[in-house]
C-alpha cells in the first residue's frame, strides 16, 4: 500500500526537442492530484509521471500521462 504519491511534471515529452526533466510539483496521500502551480500556461499540454512511496521507499516512475489542451486554466 502506498503512503503517498509524488507528482512530477514537464512541459515537453521525453522525445521532444528541448526536453530537460520532470520536476516534482507536489505530493498527495490519495490517488488524485490537482496541479495549481503558478507556472502553468494555457494552450500547451503537460506531461506527468508519478512515483508511489511505501515502507520500502519510492517506486519507479509511472508511464507518462499527457493533459489535454483546454484553452484556459
Amino acid at each position: 500500500t502506498a503512503f503517498k504519491y509524488m507528482v512530477y511534471r514537464s512541459d515537453k515529452s521525453e522525445d521532444e526537442k528541448g526536453f530537460k526533466e520532470f520536476i516534482k510539483v507536489g505530493e498527495t496521500q490519495v490517488p488524485g492530484f490537482t496541479d495549481t502551480g503558478d507556472d502553468l500556461t494555457a494552450n500547451i499540454p503537460y506531461y506527468y509521471k508519478i512515483k508511489a512511496v511505501n515502507a520500502g521507499g519510492a517506486g519507479e516512475f509511472s508511464k507518462v500521462c499527457k493533459t489535454e489542451v483546454t484553452g484556459e486554466l
